[in-house]
């Protein structure tokens, strides 16, 4: 099937691929012609857990060619999302509805569970582990959440598509982008109220503090890198990364910054002192979330539409291993004791990567939908969040195997 929407207006153009997309059955492929590169489309494919490519043509035409796939979208579902430990050894989560729960993983048990509405994607744990900010991008807001107490304090108003706020390193700041309407706000974490905030690139996603707080880098789908100086917010640089720009992992002494880049399927890594780019690597279809080994020696790259893991050495800049994982690798997170897990959103699985023993991976079933996870502060349990299936797995890491399961359901 083809879809020429060219004679539309960019924003026409979105909304007709967005309405035919969901129209498709499943494993149904259409190719779209559009007139612009429609970057903020593209992600939401990605985000969504949806194989396509993304290709110029020519100077007025872009192709995108995107597959259904057989699994429910990952912006269409309300189960367990995003996770976050807090002290003594709990854990919260959002549901991507109105919630966000509370959990007791040791007693396998939910403690409470708080509406925020605004169909909450991501949180943020404060240092301190006392606040929790919530990412609302149905109401654009930042829901503030008392961790103690487990009762919502207050929102900060910010722009549409807000998902995921972070904090700084000295917990006095927080940010979050908002892709719909392409700016970065600053916020006073005391006040709860915003300061600053600036217009980016199209399609931001995942503003971060730097490890030593000296900026807030947005990475940008249209392919700039921000870079804020949070006590001078004024005093903006922007450097060219790549198209489909998004996470970034940092080094260990903070002077370099690697951004995956989902539609130029490469890594590039960011001189932050220097403030250039000063190295630029292949990765594979949809590299998107980078995540270094405890040693730094080695980045792993998640590759959403390729379903691997890419891994490169850090000294020599070059890959040295492609590892195949489940469907959709949605997240890779370093787990306590230096192992790599990979949650993949598609087919329900996470694989337990170990550097340390020539790259051996476990599989594992975790559950539909499996999106993120987190683990308790001594790296024995890994908490497994699955958003299809609206309940955590708990897996004892010690032994690799998946030995719980807690519904997200009220007491």
């Amino acid at each position: 099937m083809e879809k020429d929407l060219r004679e539309l207006s960019p924003e026409v153009q979105a909304q007709e691929a967005r309405r035919a997309f969901t129209e498709l059955a499943a494993e149904q492929t259409v190719d779209f012609l559009f007139s612009a590169p429609l970057y903020g489309f593209c992600i939401s494919l990605l985000e969504g857990g949806q194989k396509f490519s993304w290709k110029k043509l020519d100077e007025n035409a872009w192709q995108v060619t995107a597959t259904k796939a057989p699994y429910p979208s990952l912006n269409s579902v309300a189960g367990a999302h995003h996770p976050a430990t807090l002290p003594g050894d709990l854990l919260c989560v959002t549901d991507r509805k109105e919630q966000v729960w509370f959990v007791d993983p040791q007693r396998k048990q939910v403690l409470a569970d708080v509406v925020i509405g605004g169909a909450p994607s991501h949180l943020a744990v404060h240092p301190e582990g006392h606040m929790i900010y919530v990412g609302c991008p149905g109401s654009g807001e930042v829901a503030v959440v008392d961790a103690k107490k487990r009762q919502r304090v207050t929102a900060i108003p910010v722009g549409k598509g807000g998902q995921l706020p972070n904090f700084s390193p000295d917990g006095r700041l927080a940010v979050i982008d908002c892709a719909q309407t392409h700016d970065v706000y600053l916020i006073d974490t005391e006040r709860h109220q915003v300061i600053f905030s600036q217009s980016v690139g199209a399609g931001p996603h995942e503003a971060v503090f730097t490890p030593d707080g000296r900026f807030v880098c947005v990475p940008c789908a249209s392919g700039e890198l921000y870079l804020i100086p949070p006590e001078n917010p004024e005093r903006v640089t922007v450097l060219r990364s790549g198209f489909g720009a998004g996470h970034i992992e940092f080094s260990a002494d903070g002077r370099y910054a690697y951004v995956a880049d989902s539609l130029d399927d490469d890594v590039v890594i960011v001189d932050l002192s220097a403030k250039e780019l000063v190295a630029r690597i292949p990765a594979g279809a949809g590299a998107h979330r980078p995540t270094l080994s405890e040693d730094g020696r080695l980045l792993f790259v998640a590759n959403f539409v390729a379903d691997t893991v890419t891994v490169i050495d850090t000294r020599s800049r070059e890959v040295t291993a492609t590892v195949p994982v489940g469907t959709y690798p949605h997240d890779v997170v370093r787990a306590p004791g230096g192992r790599i897990a990979v949650c993949s959103y598609g087919s329900g699985t996470s694989t337990v990567i170990d550097p340390a023993n020539s790259l051996t991976k476990t599989d594992l079933e975790t559950g539909r939908g499996t999106s993120h996870c987190a683990f308790l502060r001594g790296g024995e349990l890994g908490l497994f969040a699955n958003s299809i299936s609206k309940d955590l797995t708990i897996v004892d890491m010690e032994k690799t195997t998946a030995c719980a399961t807690i519904p997200l359901a009220t007491r």
